[in-house]
C-alpha cells in the first residue's frame, strides 16, 4: 500500500472510526455511572476528541500529496468541512444508539 493511500485512509476511514469508539466508550462509561458523559464540565472533552479528529484527518490530507497553487489550502479545508459534519453525524448517530437521541 502506498504512503498516499495509507494516508487518505486513515483520513477517510480510521478519523470516523475512532471518533465513534470514542463518543460510544465515554457513553457507555457515562450511563454505568448514571450521567451523560458531554454536558457541563465534560463538555470540553468532547471539543477536544472532536478537534483532535478533525486537526489528524486534516493533517494526513495534507501529507498525503503535495500541491500547488490554492489547491494546497482548499483540499484541507473541503475535507475539514465534510468531515466535521461527518463527525457530528456519527456523533448523532452513536448517541441516539445509547438513548440520548436530541
Amino acid at each position: 500500500m502506498s504512503r498516499t493511500v495509507a494516508l487518505y485512509a486513515v483520513a477517510w476511514v480510521a478519523i470516523p472510526i475512532a471518533f465513534a469508539a470514542y463518543v460510544s466508550l465515554a457513553y457507555s462509561w457515562s450511563l454505568g455511572k448514571g450521567n451523560l458523559p458531554f454536558l457541563g464540565t465534560h463538555e470540553l472533552r468532547w471539543w477536544g476528541g472532536f478537534a483532535v479528529a478533525l486537526l489528524v484527518g486534516t493533517a494526513c490530507v495534507v501529507l498525503a500529496r503535495q500541491r500547488n497553487g490554492a489547491a494546497t489550502v482548499l483540499w484541507p479545508a473541503l475535507y475539514a468541512v465534510v468531515m466535521a459534519a461527518v463527525l457530528l453525524g456519527t456523533h448523532l448517530a452513536v448517541a441516539c444508539g445509547h438513548g440520548d437521541c436530541l
